[in-house]
């Protein structure tokens, strides 16, 4: 059943493991890890490989899944999974041959993920992951607060946005709102209102602004009154970032809010 499945899919290792490969990437290169991942915690991230073998399949995509920060902070801060530092890593000279697909033997995602499984790699804290996020943790605050009200978050780039909201798994279910997140000090202007909820609208969604307080605790440039903080200032200040509320309001007809509930 599911549960006994589950159990031998965590049994290799304590914790699912995740590798930062640098630049702010990060994969998952084992199968079992990627189901416990999602069945268990609800972190979806996104199949990023491609079978060399399969060249005419471009919407087939593999191993490795790639996390967001936002999930991998999230995992790391809630033990769900483990990080270890792999930058700078290349795979061996012994091991890349094997990827030449002309010589009929493709480099598998498991080979690849059982090689950098044994390499020696710093684990990486709570704290240390935040220093990898840099504008991203407010962002990483939202993600937080509608992962713990029991949603599958995932990822709205396509439609020029931060989150889709699932009620349960996509692969069952379409999302039910599409989430913009902005600082508290950001006032939406009346045609950007109207805009986000004819987006919305075009999708069958429900548009939700989660607007973030930050701390301003910094002074201006000119010794003026205190400034609230942009993305650069936060990134400047990674790992001290320390939001204060969010607020999620669900954008209505006619540029109204209204607070929406988790």
């Amino acid at each position: 059943d599911q549960d006994a499945a589950l159990e031998m899919a965590t049994s290799e290792t304590s914790l699912p493991r995740v590798h930062h490969i640098g630049g702010g990437h990060f994969h998952v290169w084992c199968t079992d890890h990627v189901w416990a991942l999602r069945v268990k915690h609800r972190l979806l991230g996104a199949l990023v490989g491609v079978d060399p073998t399969q060249k005419r399949v471009a919407e087939a995509r593999g191993l490795p899944l790639a996390l967001t920060y936002e999930e991998v902070q999230l995992a790391v801060d809630e033990e769900i999974a483990e990080l270890v530092d792999h930058a700078g890593w290349t795979p061996p000279a012994t091991l890349t041959g094997t990827c030449d697909s002309s010589a009929g033997s493709p480099c598998t995602a498991r080979t690849l993920w059982s090689e950098m499984d044994h390499v020696a790699a710093k684990q990486l804290i709570s704290a240390q992951v935040r220093e990898l996020g840099g504008a991203r943790a407010m962002h990483a605050e939202v993600f937080r607060l509608l992962w713990r009200a029991g949603y599958y978050v995932g990822s709205a780039a396509k439609f020029g946005a931060d989150y889709l909201i699932y009620s349960n798994d996509p692969l069952s279910t379409h999302a039910h709102s599409i989430v913009h997140v902005l600082s508290e000090a950001r006032t939406l202007r009346p045609e950007e209102h109207v805009c986000l909820q004819r987006l919305a609208a075009s999708i069958k969604k429900q548009a939700v602004v989660a607007y973030v307080s930050i701390s301003t605790d910094h002074p201006s440039k000119d010794g003026g009154e205190l400034l609230p903080m942009d993305r650069s200032t936060v990134a400047d200040r990674a790992g001290k970032f320390q939001p204060a509320t969010v607020r999620f309001m669900a954008l209505c007809p006619g540029s109204g809010e209204r607070p929406f509930e988790l």
